[in-house]
């Protein structure tokens, strides 16, 4: 990708941090994300209505432990995207990639002080992030052993979602239709998942892109919160992803 110029400054890095405010082009989605002492958050609104409420997003290593707690936000990067490719093949070309961007750095304040970007897209039809992890003193290759990114939906939606036994699947089947409410826990979900609000006459689709040398995205609902479940590595003893830094998630 091509970033084109600088859109915003924010003031300098502050011990308490201001939610981060990121809009779509056309304004009508909005990504916030806030620090708390216990973990970063964010939320998802739509024309000024919430559709993801407040969320967690933590990590665990096998080496380090638990990356969520006691976080300093260094100073967010805005851009702003705006570029054309065209595709082998297809109805659309070329295709326009435009969207608002901002890279918010996660730094440890005390311990390994471990630092993660969190990379966040807004474009006038969804919202997409994904985990960085730059390269870095004291910091050379990563065991991960879990990965919480969580997805609190606002109300009770309806889910057209496949569940799946486990995580040897085609990735084909029947979907089935059902609340939010009627899912039991800790089942496994396929994606992408579709999440529908009837009243509102609105659609979210859950999925991934850019799947290279990391874990697929399963969901599962924990606490009544969708939650991300990553494939195991075969016979890696409760690992899920191993990567040397630089590295990134999809």
């Amino acid at each position: 990708m091509r970033f084109l110029f600088l859109l915003f400054l924010t003031s300098q890095v502050l011990a308490a941090p201001k939610p981060v405010r990121l809009a779509s082009p056309d304004g009508q989605l909005v990504f916030t994300f806030r620090l708390t002492d216990t973990a970063p958050t964010y939320r998802v609104d739509f024309g000024k209505k919430p559709v993801v409420g407040e969320s967690e997003l933590t990590m665990t290593f096998a080496e380090t432990g638990r990356f969520g707690a006691g976080l300093l936000l260094e100073k967010p990067i805005f851009r702003d995207v705006d570029e054309s490719y065209n595709l082998a093949v297809g109805k659309a070309n070329p295709v326009r990639n435009h969207c608002r961007e901002v890279t918010l750095p996660m730094v440890e304040r005390a311990g390994n002080h471990r630092k993660i970007n969190l990379i966040v897209r807004a474009y006038d039809d969804g919202v997409a992030f994904r985990y960085e992890f730059p390269e870095q003193p004291g910091w050379k290759n990563f065991t991960l052993t879990d990965e919480q990114t969580t997805c609190r939906l606002a109300g009770n939606p309806t889910l057209h979602t496949l569940f799946r036994p486990n995580f040897i699947t085609s990735h084909e089947g029947i979907y089935d239709t059902l609340p939010l409410s009627a899912i039991k826990a800790d089942t496994l979900m396929d994606v992408p998942t579709l999440v529908e609000w009837p009243q509102e006459n609105l659609f979210v689709g859950i999925t991934e892109a850019a799947l290279v040398d990391y874990a697929g995205l399963y969901l599962t609902k924990r606490n009544g919160v969708l939650t991300s479940q990553l494939s195991p590595l075969p016979n890696g003893n409760g690992a899920i992803v191993k990567a040397t830094l630089p590295h990134r998630s999809p």
